[in-house]
């Protein structure tokens, strides 16, 4: 992260300071001098968000950040994100798993074959005990 952080023209103090900050966040005190070979697909994840997190940006872009997880570093992301949100983040979430999506996006587009079907607050699309994901499958199964 300090690499992503010096590539951020961010001076060294105060890159080591968001570094030990940021490693504290994703859960990985104690992990952040171990080799990367050594790291799960969890501690991958978690690292490639806490790079991501350097600057301290106020939009965010994640493609699948839960991905090949299991349940428990899903709901470790997902509070992540969800403490991102209330600080202000913008957070644009790229996945198929839509129950993440559901849990942690306020709206939500949902796109087929690069044509926009729908774009609005989940509470608007998601109705009458559906899913997003039963609206995903009427929206692109016609």
């Amino acid at each position: 992260m300090l690499r992503c952080a010096e590539l951020s023209d961010i001076c060294r103090d105060d890159a080591m300071e968001q570094c030990r900050r940021i490693v504290e966040l994703i859960g990985m005190k104690g992990r952040e001098h171990a080799k990367a070979g050594t790291y799960s697909k969890g501690m991958i994840q978690r690292f490639g968000l806490g790079a991501a997190l350097i600057g301290d940006p106020e939009i965010l872009i994640l493609d699948e950040p839960t991905a090949g997880l299991d349940p428990i570093c899903v709901r470790e992301i997902r509070e992540i994100l969800e403490s991102l949100k209330e600080r202000g983040t913008t957070i644009f979430l790229n996945s198929h798993l839509l129950s993440e999506v559901e849990k942690v996006c306020d709206t939500v587009a949902i796109i087929n074959c690069g044509k926009l079907l729908v774009k609005d607050a989940i509470s608007a699309i998601v109705k009458d005990g559906d899913t997003l994901e039963d609206v995903f499958v009427r929206l692109v199964k016609g």
